[in-house]
C-alpha cells in the first residue's frame, strides 16, 4: 500500500482512506482474520469530501473580518477551512474555553454575502452572544444587531439573536426570513 505508515510506539499501521478498498481486499484473503467493514457510505463520503474540497491557500488568504482573522489560532483556522470545505456546515464540539464562539463568528464572517444571519441559543446566553458579536466584528455597529425578546421582530438587521423558547413562539416568522446562516448553540450542562 503506497500510503502505509507504521507507528513504532503504538505498534500500529495507518493507511490513507484512498487505500481502504485495496487494504480490505488484501485482508480478506486471510481466512483467519475476522474483519468488520466500514460502511461503504462512510468511505465514499470521505472520498467525495476530498473531491469537492475547495482550494484554500496555506497563507490563510481568506476574506473575513480583520479583527477576527488576527485573533484566530491555527486550530481555529483549520476549523474555518473545514467549514468552507463543507459549505458552512460544521459542528464545533471543542472543550470549553477553546474559542467556539470565535470560530462560529469567523465562519459567519466568511459567508458575509449571505447575511443576515441568526444565532439561536439559550436565553441565558443571548447577551453573551450580543457582546461577542459587538466585540469581534469590527464593521458591525450596535444598531445592526438585535436580540429578539418579543414576538415583534425588527426588520433590516444584519444579525439576529434569539433563544430557543422565543424561536418556538415566532417560528413561522423566522422561517419566512429565509436565513442562510444559522448558528445553533448547544450549552453543555
Amino acid at each position: 500500500m503506497p500510503t502505509k505508515i507504521y507507528d513504532k510506539k503504538d505498534k500500529s499501521w495507518s493507511f490513507d482512506i484512498s487505500d481502504y478498498f485495496n487494504l480490505l481486499a488484501s485482508l480478506k484473503k486471510n481466512p483467519i482474520l475476522l474483519i468488520e467493514e466500514i460502511s461503504p457510505y462512510i468511505i465514499n463520503t470521505f472520498l467525495q469530501d476530498r473531491k469537492k474540497s475547495v482550494a484554500i491557500q496555506t497563507d490563510f488568504n481568506i476574506e473575513i473580518d480583520e479583527k477576527i482573522k488576527k485573533a484566530l489560532y491555527p486550530y481555529q483556522v483549520d476549523c474555518l477551512k473545514k467549514a468552507i470545505q463543507n459549505e458552512g456546515r460544521l459542528l464545533i464540539a471543542d472543550e470549553m474555553g477553546l474559542g467556539k464562539t470565535l470560530q462560529a463568528l469567523a465562519i459567519a464572517s466568511y459567508y458575509r454575502s449571505e447575511w443576515p444571519f441568526l444565532i439561536v441559543c439559550t436565553a441565558s446566553l443571548k447577551l453573551s452572544w450580543l457582546k461577542s458579536v459587538n466585540d469581534w466584528f469590527s464593521t458591525i455597529k450596535t444598531h445592526d444587531v438585535t436580540v429578539i425578546s418579543t414576538v415583534e421582530i425588527l426588520p433590516q438587521k444584519l444579525i439576529y439573536i434569539i433563544s430557543y423558547n422565543m424561536l418556538n413562539r415566532v417560528y413561522k416568522t423566522i422561517k419566512n426570513m429565509n436565513f442562510k446562516i444559522i448558528i445553533a448553540v448547544c450549552k453543555k450542562n
